[in-house]
């Protein structure tokens, strides 16, 4: 009674006997039908020779395996599973046992096998591909097959398992050999089989003998026994993208983050993915699960979307799922993220003043230009384009008070009552981060539509055009101020 589960599965399995009839010959042939045998109760309950820290369950996580469906495409729709039908990232939850299945390098047989500790392979059965039918011990002899680009001769790097002894190894309790004709029906491919542990064969009815019995890996039942560690599931938890602009080029920017099943961060985890462009990338999560990739840089002129596709997630104790990977704020599938070249805020013209300077019969427009951007903030390094109403074309680039000036040429006072000026048009050397949009232009003060302004003679030289200088102290033809001189007369 003061067995655990894992400790009475252990006994039954230790103490099984082959399975024999009434003739002391085998009711199932070979180790794959016997499998670890007839039960032996009294064996089970009374023997004394047992290990003490014999365990039947020694890593399997039934949590892990029950959370995982057995993911299984008939791509070849021949009622078989063959290894590259499998979700490998999905049978790394399962227990798929210690049988391994090899093809034949004429693709003729394949060669069902276990490996003991020591790297022995130990074979169990074979059989032709196109029937499925095991072939015999005899025939394999004789059939010329070779596995592992013929590096494996099994006759000399094996042990026949299958019931008599081939080329000096060890015998199965006696058994048979495979019998030809029987066909393997239906069965699943023994995908990603470990190695049996304790390393001894098949002797006198017990199974494989040692500490411990690997049939299964199993979590502890009862929390005394020291859990092994299991293979967690990391995904793809979020994707987050960033334009970054330069001049006339951009690059992206994208941060992952990398999350166990549970929903906890992965640390040191490798993300491998793929830019547009087949540029291959990776990084390094932090503690809290986070690692950043970034593009090559781009003409925006000719790329104006950039992808980035996560390949492959890797780190020891993990294995990645992408079916799993998803995006909280829904702006990737989080297996794949677009980053889209940002369209450049508006900038236009938002006021033009003008004022009047004068020299002997001469006088000159003074026109001053704001610039903001589409949330009113004052826009710095715009060029201003404009043109006067007489012919010729100026420029000016506007300070971090989005401002510059332009002014007229001389014009003569007795010939020119006024001129005007159009803005042709503003640009930015940071082509991605501003554009002009000439709909936009106004001014707050009415004195022009921001695109055309007017600047009339008769408003006097030095006087602002919305009249903040009174030009009655101003000299209309030197642009001078007026200074009076009183002279005391003394008589005599």
């Amino acid at each position: 009674p003061e067995l655990t589960p894992d400790q009475v599965k252990f006994r039954l399995m230790y103490t099984a006997r082959p399975s024999l009839g009434s003739s002391s010959a085998e009711l199932y042939d070979g180790i794959l039908r016997q499998g670890t045998g007839r039960i032996w109760a009294p064996d089970a309950v009374w023997a004394t020779d047992l290990p003490a820290d014999g365990l039947a369950n020694t890593g399997m996580d039934i949590q892990a395996d029950l959370a995982h469906g057995w993911r299984w495409t008939d791509a070849n729709r021949d009622g078989m599973v063959d290894p590259d039908e499998l979700d490998m990232a999905d049978m790394a939850y399962h227990y798929t046992g210690h049988v391994q299945r090899l093809l034949s390098d004429d693709q003729r047989a394949y060669l069902y096998f276990m490996e003991d500790d020591a790297g022995t392979k130990i074979v169990v059965g074979a059989a032709w591909t196109d029937s499925m039918a095991w072939i015999d011990v005899d025939a394999l002899a004789t059939s010329g097959l070779s596995w592992a680009g013929s590096q494996m001769h099994w006759q000399n790097d094996a042990i026949w398992g299958g019931g008599r002894t081939w080329a000096g190894g060890r015998t199965w309790a006696g058994g048979r050999t495979w019998a030809g004709g029987r066909t393997w029906a239906g069965g699943r491919t023994w995908a990603g089989g470990r190695t049996w542990a304790g390393g001894r064969t098949w002797a006198g009815g017990r199974t494989w003998a040692g500490a411990n019995v690997a049939t299964n890996y199993w979590v502890n039942d009862d929390g005394t026994v020291e859990r092994p560690a299991r293979l967690s599931a990391s995904r793809i938890a979020d994707l987050s993208g960033q334009a970054v602009l330069s001049g006339v080029s951009w690059y992206a920017v994208v941060t992952v983050l990398v999350e166990d099943e549970y929903g906890e961060a992965v640390p040191g985890a490798t993300v491998e993915g793929t830019w547009s462009f087949s540029e291959i990338d990776s990084c390094v999560t932090d503690d809290a699960g986070l690692c950043t990739v970034v593009s090559n840089v781009h003409d925006a002129t000719q790329i104006n979307l950039l992808a980035f596709t996560v390949i492959k997630v890797t780190r020891s104790g993990y294995s990645y799922d992408s079916q799993m990977n998803s995006d909280a704020n829904g702006d990737s599938d989080g297996q794949t993220i677009v980053v889209q070249r940002p369209e450049p805020l508006a900038m236009y013209v938002a006021d033009l003043d003008g004022v009047v300077t004068t020299s002997s019969s001469d006088w000159r427009a003074a026109v001053t230009a704001t610039v903001r951007d589409s949330s009113g903030q004052p826009v710095s390094s715009a060029k201003v384009y404009v043109t006067w109403s007489y012919g010729s074309t100026a420029d000016c680039t506007t300070n971090s008070n989005g401002q510059c000036t332009v002014t007229s040429s001389g014009l003569k006072a007795a010939e020119v009552a006024s001129v005007s000026l159009t803005v042709r048009n503003v640009s930015h050397n940071e082509v991605l981060r501003w554009a002009y949009s000439a709909a936009r232009n106004g001014d707050p003060d009415g004195d022009s539509d921001g695109t055309v302004i007017v600047v009339n003679y008769s408003q006097a030289a030095g006087s602002a055009a919305d009249g903040t200088e009174d030009p009655s102290n101003t000299s209309l033809v030197t642009g001078e101020k007026i200074f009076s001189l009183y002279l005391p007369v003394i008589d005599g």
